[in-house]
């Protein structure tokens, strides 16, 4: 018994161990891989406000911008909504397929901007691209607001960002 709580402790009798030989899955090769762009957009409003935290919480700087701005920007146009059928970890994972447009958009001041040029790139691009295995549109934090035939809500941003923003602390 456990000295402080009173429970049973259980412990190994390694002559009644029974080796087993068990699939690796510790490694694992990319499929597909993308050049992470300069910088990604979220236009101000709800999803901007529930993703910041959790941005914030990864350690990831967030801008916000000061100005409204027009931005050449590539848009990923969902056509595709594919929900897991089965439960995994609690949630229903969520894979899109479409296709990157670009275009020129213009953003709220507020509007939150994430520069790719830092140590955590790699998480930075994880989470926000919107065929990320591992990102927001996977664990559902998007879910609301992804529809066939409408525009991922998170923009990349080719080109160096010029516009006025603060950092948010």
């Amino acid at each position: 018994r456990h000295p402080k709580t009173g429970r049973e402790m259980r412990l190994m009798i390694e002559e009644k161990a029974t080796p087993m030989v068990m699939p690796d899955f510790g490694t694992f090769t990319a499929t597909r891989t993308i050049q992470a762009p300069n910088a990604y957009l979220i236009p101000a409003g709800e999803i901007a406000a529930k993703l910041l935290p959790n941005l914030r919480q990864h350690g990831i700087p967030v801008e916000t911008l000061t100005d409204e701005a027009e931005v050449k920007v590539d848009s990923f146009l969902i056509e595709r909504v594919n929900k897991a059928t089965r439960v995994f970890q609690g949630h229903r994972e969520i894979r899109l397929e479409g296709t990157f447009q670009s275009s020129t958009r213009g953003f709220p001041a507020g509007s939150l901007l994430i520069r790719t040029a830092h140590p955590l790139q790699a998480l930075i691009a994880y989470l926000l691209e919107p065929e990320s295995d591992n990102g927001y549109v996977r664990w559902n934090f998007l879910d609301s607001w992804l529809e066939k035939k409408t525009v991922y809500p998170i923009y990349r941003v080719g080109t160096d960002f010029a516009g006025a923003t603060r950092l948010i602390p």
